[in-house]
């Protein structure tokens, strides 16, 4: 009879941690509509032994989710919470692996679900560790819709729009929007924690009289204070230019925002040719 991982637990006989614990949660339809944390806790459950927490979750409804693991110590102040969070598509199973932030989790809350949606999870505590960041940013393209600037007595602003038909991104539920009246975006808003770099393209025609045209791109809810560029020409010609911006999300959620101002009761365009977002997991 082979003797072979014997006592260890492994094909090849070496003693090391076997990569999962027992089985922390376990679950099947459950409803999140409109948030939830995942029922079992009695207190907390105890993972000071592991590096990580493996949550699988199987997305069953037709919004994203938002997972978010609770951590504390055991003679820590109240006040600590650590916290991560990762996201599911609409539709789709993940398995998430969480480094573990203390030495036990209070709860794992599941928000972002509509009513019907459901999910089946599994939880295990782990000893793999998550893997670093792979230094590609997520992103998300737009492409921009021409606006007639009316003469307006004191000039005219407003907020500058995008095609809601023509949105590229590598993860789409990163990602929610604002609309305006006639259906266009005209903010782009996100939770998802990390360093974001935001760049817009801009496109005047030539004013029927000369006036101050002013391109603004902004991200709020920033580590620090909110962010905005701004590019600016008195002239009688048509005006292109490029503005950008750059900040740490604070997750409250984060907002991008292109406006444009004439200062003179003139006519004139005003397109944004692009604008991208690109964020870099902290």
């Amino acid at each position: 009879m082979s003797t072979v991982g014997v006592a260890t637990g492994h094909p090849d006989g070496e003693d090391r941690a076997m990569p999962h614990g027992g089985t922390i949660l376990t679950g099947a339809a459950l409803s999140v509509n409109g948030g939830v944390d995942l029922p079992g806790f009695a207190g907390f459950f105890e993972v000071a032994g592991y590096r990580s927490l493996v949550v699988v979750v199987n997305n069953k409804g037709a919004t994203a989710l938002t997972v978010t693991p609770h951590w504390d110590f055991y003679e820590g102040p109240g006040s600590l919470g650590q916290t991560d969070a990762q996201t599911v598509a609409a539709g789709a199973s993940k398995r998430m692996l969480f480094q573990n932030q203390g030495d036990i989790v209070r709860s794992i809350h599941v928000a972002g679900g509509g009513a019907g949606d459901t999910i089946d999870y599994h939880v295990v505590p782990s000893n793999l560790d998550p893997l670093a960041p792979s230094g590609t940013p997520d992103y998300i393209m737009l492409t921009g819709i021409a606006t007639a600037i009316p003469s307006v007595v004191g000039g005219a602003s407003g907020q500058v729009p995008w095609d809601e038909t023509v949105v590229r991104s590598n993860d789409l539920s990163f990602w929610t929007y604002t609309l305006d009246g006639a259906g266009h975006i005209v903010q782009v808003k996100t939770t998802k924690p990390g360093r974001y770099e935001a760049f817009a393209v801009f496109h005047f025609d030539a004013p029927a009289a000369s006036t101050d045209e002013t391109f603004s791109l902004s991200m709020t809810g920033v580590v620090g204070g909110n962010v905005i560029d701004s590019a600016a020409i008195t002239t009688t010609k048509i005006y292109e230019g490029t503005v950008g911006v750059f900040g740490e999300s604070s997750g409250i959620p984060s907002v991008f925002e292109a406006d444009y101002s004439l200062d003179t009761a003139t006519t004139s365009n005003v397109r944004g040719q692009r604008l991208w977002i690109k964020r870099w997991a902290l």
